[in-house]
C-alpha cells in the first residue's frame, strides 16, 4: 500500500482540454506544471499552490479544478473519468483512491482560470446633480 504521508507528484494542465480516449478521458495540452501534494492539504491551499507555481497574478483566479479520476477495472488496468474537485472532502477521496492502488504514480488535474475584475480600478465617482433640459418632445423615425 502507498505511504499515507508521502508527497504525491501532481501534473496540472492549463490552457488544455478534456479528450475522450480508449481508457476514458485524458487531458490534452502542452501547458502544464508539476507540484506535489500531501494528505491533509486543503482545497484552498491546493489552488494557492497551483496559482503560485503557474505565476498567476492576484487578479487571476482558478475557477475549476478537474481531476482525472481512476476507476479500477482489473488486472492493473484503469479507466478514467473527469471529476470536478470543489472541497476538502474531494481531496481526501483522491488520496483514499491513491492509497488503495500502489500502481498509481500521482494525480492529474486540468484547471481553468479567469481574470477577476480589479477592485482597485480607477473609477471616477463624481456625483453630479441631475440637469433638467426643457426640450420639446420630437418623435424620431428612421426613413427607409
Amino acid at each position: 500500500m502507498a505511504s499515507k504521508n508521502k508527497n504525491v507528484p501532481t501534473v496540472v494542465y492549463y490552457d488544455a482540454c478534456v479528450a475522450d480516449c480508449d481508457i476514458g478521458i485524458e487531458f490534452k495540452g502542452e501547458n502544464n506544471v508539476l507540484i506535489s501534494m500531501r494528505r491533509g492539504m486543503t482545497f484552498n491551499a491546493l489552488k494557492t499552490k497551483i496559482q503560485h507555481k503557474m505565476g498567476l497574478n492576484q487578479g487571476q483566479t482558478i475557477t475549476i479544478v478537474i481531476y482525472r479520476y481512476p476507476i479500477y477495472v482489473g488486472s492493473g488496468m484503469f479507466n478514467y473519468q473527469a471529476v470536478t474537485i470543489s472541497d476538502n472532502e474531494d481531496i481526501d477521496d483522491m488520496f483514499n483512491v491513491y492509497n488503495r492502488h500502489q500502481c498509481l504514480s500521482g494525480f492529474q488535474f486540468l484547471i481553468q482560470y479567469e481574470q477577476q475584475p480589479s477592485s482597485t480600478t480607477n473609477v471616477e465617482t463624481t456625483v453630479q446633480s441631475p440637469q433638467i433640459h426643457e426640450t420639446p418632445y420630437t418623435d424620431y423615425h428612421t426613413q427607409t
